[in-house]
């Protein structure tokens, strides 16, 4: 029986999306729903999705941003877990199982995260960047994808190998912290009690996974990251361009959410920064710790 809806939003990104179904598809360890999203794709994406009969695809006939692209997956669930993935992950082996373990044993927590390369995780044999790595690779000649599979020759044990290494879960200080929106798994009711995945006042992307975090927080459950799960994320990889170089329209969206969030959350964040001052903080540690600042 299915306990999880897996989510996927998707544009413009062919050749991830096959990437990311051929590592689901092969390492899928527990039942599941896929639920696919195709924000009007142009490059083929659509098409594909069209073509596969083990997916529930929802082709928009317009942008409508990653949050709505969401949003359109939430409502479709029926079961007591949803995992929203961002297209350009790798899912290994025993990954899926390893996290409904966690939720199942942790009632109180209502999201969980997962660690990661694009979150400075290491090599547990080298002790490495993993991303520097990775990177050294791509500068070699090697294509993103030849590099990330050469790199996890043998994903299975890697991810065992990270797990020894890092094990357990690390409970979230939410807020100000937050679960990123690339992979994140929630409870569905306690979502929908919370009001819903993410807000639709956030365009396009950015800060809706903030949001969403401080939001079931605030409804009292807990918030954890499980240090011992291990996805690969290519963002932030700087195979062509590095974080600081965002074009500048998403810039302009992810400062335009910031104000929508400032805005919504205002008395929060006065009282966050009150508290971690008079805690012996000083301004400019609050900001290099907490990523919303």
């Amino acid at each position: 029986m299915e306990r999880l809806t897996i989510a996927t939003v998707t544009y413009n990104s062919l050749e991830y999306i096959k990437f990311f179904l051929e590592s689901l598809r092969a390492n899928a360890d527990v039942p599941y729903h896929l639920i696919i999203v195709d924000n009007y794709s142009t490059d083929g994406t659509a098409e594909f999705l069209a073509s596969q009969k083990d997916i529930e695809v929802v082709l928009n006939k317009r942008n409508l941003g990653f949050g709505q692209g969401n949003n359109q997956a939430f409502i479709r669930t029926k079961t007591p877990y949803f995992l929203g993935l961002n297209s350009d992950t790798v899912v290994g082996p025993g990954f899926l199982s390893r996290i409904l373990k966690f939720a199942d044993e942790h009632n109180e927590y209502a999201e969980f995260g997962v660690h990661s390369n694009c979150i400075g995780a290491k090599n547990p044999k080298t002790g490495e960047n993993i991303n520097s790595e990775i990177q050294s690779l791509v500068e070699k000649g090697q294509s993103p994808f030849e590099a990330v599979g050469n790199y996890y020759s043998n994903l299975g044990l890697f991810m065992e190998q990270f797990a020894e290494t890092n094990p357990g879960m690390v409970t979230m200080e939410v807020p100000p912290d937050f679960i990123g929106g690339w992979c994140f798994l929630v409870r569905t009711e306690a979502v929908k009690q919370a009001g819903g995945l993410f807000d639709r006042r956030f365009k396009i992307g950015f800060w809706e996974d903030v949001d969403l975090s401080w939001r079931l927080a605030l409804a009292g459950h807990k918030i954890g990251l499980i240090s011992e799960a291990y996805l690969h994320h290519f963002t932030h990889v700087s195979f062509r361009e590095s974080k600081e170089k965002l074009r500048r329209s998403d810039k302009a969206i992810s400062r335009a959410n910031g104000l929508r969030f400032a805005e919504k959350w205002s008395d929060q964040i006065k009282q966050i920064l009150e508290d971690k001052l008079a805690s012996g903080m000083i301004l400019e540690e609050i900001i290099r710790r907490y990523h919303v600042f």
